[in-house]
């Protein structure tokens, strides 16, 4: 990579690493996508658990991705970007490898090493691909929306194939086959991990590391043998997980102003409009999370899923999130370099404020569809329009803020920054859950009663999100000063 293809803004290249830790990630991500797709129905048929204690186990493992990360960024900014990813890239694909072998033990074992590997190499990865630009550099957010766009490949694959290699091959083998990949991605990191510079690498001219490498390493093992077991304790209790996600939450918060309080003004301010935009990003991931969990338990019931004379099964509406970003990224991606270009690009918060007002029109549509159609169900191809929404607003928000992380983010705290904004993923999840609950209808219930139930969650939801978004809109200027 040349100085110039880094620093220059002016330069419509993207420097070279970015593709490439783009595919290693989604080496990763084809992995996560298994255990969000399959991992409460694995559960359930091979490891005999009750419908119950699945929904358990999953919840615990979805609020744990979240969670660890803000603990791994923190590790991420005290012993480095590629150490973490090269500890965290091992353990996950030992993970893959442990619960490819049958058996309750390995399955514990297998996510909890999984678990402690994500803390290590997400927040790694994401703030590696950030700090490849200048904090000022046009091409911040359009990278930041390649990385997002690339990524999403491994959840497309996983999501949409996963099912079928599972019934070829049954669940041990699937884990084996979409863990594989892992070795890969973490031998071509071991390979690359010298040959690329950050921008502040750049700058020093030499590639630094904070101490002894070696040294470094061995202290991410030792600290992730500590964690394997915490992990493993906590996936028990899904309870205790929602409490401390929130403890952290607020924690975190509390640190970063704390942390505000000793900097100059400018790069208070900064962290302060981090703040803000993480909060208001909250409404955006209720939606994000609802793709995932809400929405296709509608679609078992409620939607029409005869397409062609085929019965699609309903969580196959999973793979439409990762597909429309790779559409939708590709525009996005050259978007904002043109704006850029012309000094024309939007400012985070009027993103942040577009994305909601998108995301808001998608459940609008959607109680819409289910007050014309109340005693019946829609087809299934209306999602199309739906998942456009939610995606046009979600790659205004998620990638964005992958962005906007690394950018605000004081010296030094880039890791721990990344983390936080991961962390809004699963407070999000936590917030959707919260309004799954206003869903549940009893089983002997009607259709028109289940339809009328979804309207007014889906409506309400749709109005509130729409609300803050054009709040957002009228009062950008003030956290525009804050930038």
């Amino acid at each position: 990579m040349t100085h110039s293809n880094t620093l220059d803004s002016n330069d419509s290249r993207h420097p070279k690493a970015l593709l490439t830790l783009s595919l290693i990630y989604a080496t990763f991500t084809l992995s996560f996508g298994i255990f969000l797709a399959n991992l409460s129905l694995f559960l359930k048929d091979q490891v005999g658990m009750t419908d119950d204690q699945s929904f358990q186990i999953t919840a615990a493992f979805i609020s744990l991705s979240f969670t660890a990360p803000l603990l791994g960024g923190y590790l991420c900014d005290k012993f480095g970007f590629r150490n973490a990813v090269s500890v965290g890239l091992g353990l996950c694909f030992i993970a893959m490898m442990c619960i490819s072998v049958p058996g309750r033990f390995t399955m514990f074992l297998g996510l909890s090493l999984f678990l402690t590997g994500n803390a290590l190499c997400t927040p790694a990865i994401w703030s590696l691909v950030s700090m490849l630009y200048h904090k000022h550099d046009a091409k911040r957010e359009s990278g930041s929306t390649l990385f997002y766009m690339l990524f999403n490949i491994g959840f497309l694959c996983s999501n949409f194939f996963s099912g079928f290699v599972i019934e070829s091959v049954g669940y041990y083998y699937t884990f084996l086959f979409f863990g594989s990949p892992l070795l890969l991605g973490f031998v071509a990191f071991f390979f690359v991990r010298g040959s690329f510079r950050t921008h502040g690498e750049m700058e020093e001219g030499e590639l630094m590391n904070k101490g002894n490498v070696v040294v470094n390493v061995l202290a991410l093992i030792g600290i992730s043998i500590v964690l394997i077991p915490v992990c493993y304790w906590l996936l028990n209790y899904a309870e205790i997980n929602g409490i401390i996600l929130w403890v952290v939450v607020v924690v975190s918060f509390l640190y970063l102003f704390k942390i505000s309080r000793k900097l100059p003004k400018a790069q208070a301010n900064k962290v302060i409009a981090f703040i803000l935009l993480c909060i208001i990003s909250l409404a955006y991931f209720i939606v994000f999370t609802s793709e995932f969990g809400l929405l296709p338990i509608f679609a078992q019931g409620n939607i029409d899923r005869l397409i062609f004379g085929m019965d699609v099964s309903a969580g196959i509406i999973t793979s439409l999130d990762p597909a429309y970003c790779i559409l939708i990224g590709l525009f996005y991606t050259a978007l904002w370099v043109r704006l850029g270009k012309v000094n024309k690009n939007p400012a985070l918060p009027t993103k942040f404020a577009m994305g909601l007002i998108l995301a808001s029109i998608g459940y609008l549509i959607l109680a819409l569809l289910i007050k014309t159609n109340i005693s019946s169900m829609f087809s299934m191809f209306w999602l199309l329009l739906i998942f456009g929404f939610f995606v046009a607003g979600e790659l205004l928000v998620i990638p964005i803020g992958i962005s906007m992380s690394g950018q605000l983010a004081p010296k030094g705290k880039e890791g721990f920054c990344m983390g936080v904004w991961n962390l809004m993923s699963g407070t999000g999840a936590v917030l959707m859950g919260y309004v799954a609950i206003f869903t549940v209808v009893p089983k002997l219930d009607s259709l028109t009663q289940s339809n009328e139930q979804y309207m007014i969650v889906f409506l309400s939801v749709g109005a509130v999100i729409l609300i803050i978004g054009i709040t957002m809109f009228f009062c950008r200027g003030y956290i525009k000063k804050l930038l």
